[in-house]
Formats: structure tokens, C-alpha cells, sequence
């Protein structure tokens, strides 16, 4: 999916052209962030299905016979190794030999969907935030703040949720930003059933990404294109809110 927009105008109109200037620059930033959602979305789609690669059983004999060749090398050329230290050695090596096909380590692709999923969510805070303060900025009309309550509508947890993936140093000790402990609250979301409460860093659940929120509850976001959409629809809401001059343009190009 690529989110389409359609710009206004070519310049904000405003009597103060430095006021002008600034908006324009906030604008570019938030359309900008809406790029970055889509382009996570799209690398979130490619890559949350890589994460178990089926193991090739016919490769097997194969690769024990490499294995064995490694370790008889490492034996020749390290003498005075014990077994255990010469099979790790051996074993070492063959993974190097595996990555430099491009066979990624399990840790790798498991974290691969974690960074398109967080970069989902840090997009679409960062379009929250430049709404607010497009909203606050001198000339713009006052519907933008009613646009700017929106977002809070359409993802309640946006904000607390992005504060908690990002202060892993506070979340992974059940603390808030504080360093008081977190009071859990119960979780039955994200295939999550803990009754009485649990620290989640963070969960991928299809394509829901959620984890524990600064008041112990469980907070979460759906990385889809139903959720792109809507943040496509609120940047394009605030675009048709402010003045414009010029004849309008359409993105992306």
C-alpha cells in the first residue's frame, strides 16, 4: 500500500512570511513522517514472514560433512585444544560460512519485524506531535487542534506506548520514567492471558506490536495498512485545514 496525499497549494498563505516559512518546514516534516510509516508498514509485511526459515533436511548430510571438515582443521592448526573447545571453534566457522551466503542468524530475524514494527509506531508519534505543534504555531486555524484529537481517537495508547519500546532501560526493570515500580495490570490482548498482571517489553502478535504501559497496563498498535490509512486520512485533513496558495500537488512523486 502507498498512502497517496494531495497537497493544496505550492505555499502556505499567511501575512507573516516568516510564519509561513515555518509552517511549510512543519509540514514537510510531518509528510515526511507519514513516508516513514508507509515505508516501515511495507518492510513490516516483507519480513515478519522470515522469521522460522523450514530447515532443508537434505542439506543435512551436507552440512555435517562440512562441520566435520571445519573441526579437522581446527584440530591441525590449533594443537592442544580440547573437544569441546575445538567442536565450538568448528562450529564458529561454520556459521561465518553461513552468513557470508546471506543465511541470516535466528536472533537476526527475529528481530528484523521488531525494527519495522517500531518504526511504525515511532512515525506515527512523531505525526502526533508535529499535529500538536502545527496546531500551536502562529497562523494556523483552529481546527487543527481538533485534527490533532484524532490521533489520541484512532490509537488511544500512541503516545505511552511509544514512551515505553523506547525507555527499555525503565520498562525491562518494571519501572516508569519515575523509577517507581509499575503496578501490572491485568493482560488478556496480544495472545497475552496473565490475570494477574504481566511486564511485557514487547510483543508481536500477527501484526499487533504492544507492550506494559507506564500504568502497568498493556498498550498496543496495529502495524496494517487499515492503520496507515488512517493516518494518511489525518495528514490529509490537517494539509486541507491550513491556507494554502498556488496550484496543488500530489504525493508522493
Amino acid at each position: 500500500m502507498i498512502v497517496e496525499l494531495v497537497q493544496p497549494g505550492l505555499q502556505i498563505d499567511l501575512t507573516d512570511r516568516k510564519a509561513s516559512s515555518d509552517m511549510e518546514w512543519q509540514v514537510m516534516m510531518l509528510v515526511s513522517s507519514l513516508y516513514e510509516a508507509n515505508a516501515a508498514l511495507i518492510m513490516f509485511n516483507e519480513v515478519r514472514g522470515q522469521t522460522y526459515v523450514p530447515e532443508d533436511i537434505e542439506k543435512w548430510p551436507e552440512e555435517a560433512k562440512r562441520k566435520r571438515e571445519l573441526l579437522r582443521q581446527v584440530i591441525d592448526s590449533q594443537h592442544g585444544l580440547d573437544d569441546v573447545s575445538a567442536s565450538q571453534e568448528a562450529e564458529v566457522l561454520w556459521r561465518r560460512e553461513q552468513w557470508s551466503t546471506g543465511r541470516l542468524p535466528l536472533r537476526l530475524r527475529i528481530a528484523k519485524p521488531f525494527v519495522a514494527a517500531k518504526g511504525f509506531l515511532f512515525a506515527a508519534d512523531n505525526i502526533e506531535k508535529q499535529i500538536a505543534t502545527l496546531a500551536s504555531a502562529t497562523g494556523a486555524p483552529a481546527s487543527v487542534a481538533g485534527i490533532h484529537a484524532q490521533v489520541g481517537l484512532a490509537f488511544p495508547s500512541l503516545r505511552e506506548l511509544r514512551n515505553s519500546a523506547h525507555h527499555l532501560e525503565d520498562r525491562a526493570r518494571g519501572l516508569d520514567r519515575k523509577g517507581r515500580k509499575l503496578d501490572l495490570k491485568p493482560v488478556n490482548a496480544g495472545g497475552i492471558a496473565a490475570p494477574g498482571g504481566a511486564l511485557v517489553i514487547g510483543n508481536l502478535n500477527g501484526s499487533t506490536f504492544g507492550c506494559t504501559l507506564k500504568d502497568g497496563s498493556f498498550g498496543q498498535i496495529d502495524v496494517t495498512e487499515g492503520s496507515l490509512a488512517k493516518l494518511g486520512d489525518i495528514v490529509q485533513n490537517v494539509l486541507d485545514a491550513l491556507p494554502w496558495k498556488g496550484p496543488r500537488t500530489y504525493v508522493p512523486y
